[in-house]
């Protein structure tokens, strides 16, 4: 699950809570300079309020740090490289 911004952290929980996959919720950062009502993402709160909902719902997610990490950066390959061996792993 990406958070490009905060999200709807209700809405994600009920789409989610059947899906029957690993869940790795992902936030991206926001940018310096662009903090400004119209730029800001503010998606680093949104994924703390998001895993809050996960757990109150019972969902099982992953999450990986630093909090936030866009998606193009080699940081989060490798936690997708990590998500998915675990995955594997618990598979078996």
């Amino acid at each position: 699950m990406s958070l490009p911004n905060f999200g709807d952290e209700n809405g994600a929980a009920q789409a989610l809570q059947d899906a029957g996959v690993p869940i790795l919720i992902q936030a991206y950062p926001d940018e310096i300079g662009l903090m400004d009502v119209t730029h800001r993402r503010d998606s680093y709160c949104g994924k703390f309020s998001m895993t809050d909902v996960f757990y109150q719902f019972g969902i099982k997610f992953s999450t990986f740090t630093p909090h936030t990490c866009h998606p193009l950066r080699k940081e989060f390959a490798n936690q997708l490289q990590i998500f998915a061996q675990t995955c594997r792993l618990l598979r078996e």
